[in-house]
């Protein structure tokens, strides 16, 4: 049933998709297009279009090794389209800038080289190429692109690349390019602010003009503040953040909060305390508090207790700021205010993020660092009375634990108990039950999950393949994967979990139809393995079977499936 469903919403979606895989590139909106006509020689079909689609949806949510071997795939179907070309090229050219790779810089090189042989580049692939070029320090390639840009698509954002090529080279630009980009922009706010950029230390009044006309962002507001603060006089930042109205200027009061945060002015905050909590935003109340904790401001920490003791609970909300407001707490042996504060606390992650940026911030030295850290254990020991909470702390602060009652998992229980906890206290829990084979809690937890987040993927997927041990439960676990699948199709945990649910009910050939994208995956998971292994081998499919049962030995994790593969390799000799 699931196979319907799915299919009947991929027809119209293909139909789409061959229908656009055909279109000529766009120009750029206000300029001339010079590109030469080209013969489109591509042959869509459904093999293709489907790759395509898994491969842009897997591209988009950022698994971009993934969606290099399925965009591969579609390629292989369909070598002659300009659609797959330049999905494959933008993919790759994201992939391999990203990648920590020793060779990711001669793999970029290569693709771009390849690429510039065989493919048809628009107006977005040529600005890709820049950027990629520009990451390279290639300048002979960036002069490329360049050229290509002003012979096809002039305009705005080839002007710049224009100007940032002339600063590579020669240090310094013409900034009449500059100039007449900014006239050209059609209403593209990531090039004004590129150019107001640009602009800094040519001309700071043109870059605050250009900076004061787009919309508030908190990047945009702290590049305002950085050239405002040059002109030596606070009185005009202060003004600026009294002018703001919220809700329809958050974003440019968050900037400037993590701006100020950022700087030896950092007390500067407290002057809009009472602006900043009447809000009630909790990402500016979360810095409010960082920055209180860290000046050590007593007035400013009760401030924020007082609002806290004084607003309808919010427990989701309320535990991010909470948890920093602890921490000093503990510091002050306040053992009130750390019984209150403790029963806010709503996820354990965020106590976590608390501590990594109130207590124990980047971007101090090392030892300054472990300081910190001795002396909070020494204030949470002395200040703080024995239970769960205790010992998580003391455990992500790095102190030694039982390891036969782990902190992490017990705290998590806790609040879940209280009907507390987020997805990362359920994940520990989760993980730790795994690790012990104990199904039963792992059902039962997942079974509690799905009430609070009933169309989270993941956990139908995770017990749905959990159900897979007990035949009776089988139509369950198909309802639960194929609900999965819906949602993200691609998933490659999803496709297996589904393959071993057919393979089970000895439905081979419909097994089969999940493994060429489960194979395009990059995933090394001895599970994985063992499953194709084990389906090839119910094909009669020896050779492959062995490989991959021999694949899940040198993969080793998880051991169990390891275990198993190596065992039924003994019987196949």
């Amino acid at each position: 049933m699931k196979r319907i469903l799915f299919f009947a919403i991929l027809v119209p979606v293909l139909l789409i998709l061959a229908a656009c895989a055909t279109l000529p590139p766009k120009a750029q909106p206000g300029a001339p297009d010079n590109a030469e006509p080209w013969e489109d020689n591509s042959r869509p079909n459904i093999a293709s279009m489907y790759y395509l689609m898994s491969g842009s949806y897997l591209s988009l949510w950022g698994d971009y090794a993934v969606a290099d071997q399925v965009l591969s795939l579609a390629m292989n179907q369909d070598k002659d389209s300009p659609q797959l070309h330049k999905a494959y090229f933008e993919n790759a050219v994201n992939y391999y800038r990203s990648a920590r790779a020793a060779d990711a810089s001669l793999r970029l090189q290569e693709l771009l080289k390849e690429a510039r042989e065989s493919f048809v580049f628009d107006r977005v692939m040529l600005q890709e190429a820049y950027k990629a070029y520009e990451s390279l320090g290639d300048l002979e390639g960036m002069a490329w692109a360049v050229a290509e840009l002003e012979h096809k698509y002039p305009g705005a954002w080839t002007l710049f690349y224009k100007y940032t090529l002339q600063k590579e080279r020669f240090g310094k630009a013409d900034t009449k390019l500059l100039e007449q980009a900014e006239k050209l922009n059609m209403d593209d706010p990531r090039l004004a602010q590129l150019i107001a950029l640009s602009w800094m230390g040519e001309d700071d009044d043109k870059a605050i003009d250009i900076l004061q006309g787009l919309p508030s962002g908190i990047l945009n507001e702290a590049l305002l503040l950085s050239l405002l603060d040059k002109k030596g006089d606070p009185d005009i930042v202060d003004r600026r953040f009294e002018s703001f109205s919220y809700p329809e200027d958050a974003q440019a009061m968050t900037g400037f909060l993590f701006y100020y945060n950022q700087k030896p002015e950092a007390q500067r905050i407290f002057a809009h305390r009472e602006k900043i909590i009447a809000t009630g935003d909790t990402g500016m109340l979360v810095v409010l508090a960082t920055t209180a904790v860290q000046a050590e401001s007593g007035e400013d920490y009760h401030a924020m207790l007082d609002y806290l003791s004084n607003k309808l609970p919010s427990p989701e909300a309320d535990s991010k700021y909470a948890a920093i407001l602890l921490f000093h707490a503990i510091r002050t042996g306040d053992k009130k205010q750390i019984k209150e504060l403790s029963e806010r606390i709503f996820a354990s992650q965020d106590l976590n993020s608390a501590l990594f940026t109130a207590i124990l911030p980047s971007g101090i030295s090392e030892d300054e660092l472990e300081s910190r850290r001795q002396r909070m254990v020494a204030d949470l020991q002395k200040n703080m009375d024995k239970g769960l909470l205790k010992n998580y702390l003391l455990y992500i602060l790095g102190e030694d634990t039982d390891p036969q009652s782990p902190a992490q998992v017990n705290y998590s229980e806790a609040l879940w108990d209280k009907a507390y906890g987020d997805k990362n206290d359920l994940m520990a829990m989760l993980d730790f039950f795994m690790q012990r084979e104990d199904f039963h809690s792992q059902i039962y937890y997942l079974r509690d999950a799905l009430k609070r987040w009933p169309n989270e993927a993941m956990f139908m997927n995770n017990l749905g393949y959990l159900l897979l041990s007990s035949p009776e439960n089988w139509d369950e676990a198909e309802r639960l994967i194929s609900a999965a699948l819906k949602q993200d199709p691609t998933s490659v945990s999803y496709l297996d979990s589904m393959a071993w649910l057919h393979y089970l009910r000895r439905d081979y050939e419909q097994a089969m139809q999940y493994v060429p994208l489960i194979e395009a995956s990059s995933v090394n998971s001895a599970e994985l393995f063992y499953h194709l292994g084990m389906i090839y081998l119910a094909r009669e499919d020896r050779k492959t079977a062995v490989s991959y049962l021999q694949k899940a030995v040198e993969a080793v994790y998880p051991e169990s499936y390891s275990r198993m593969a190596a065992e039924q390799l003994k019987l196949l000799e």
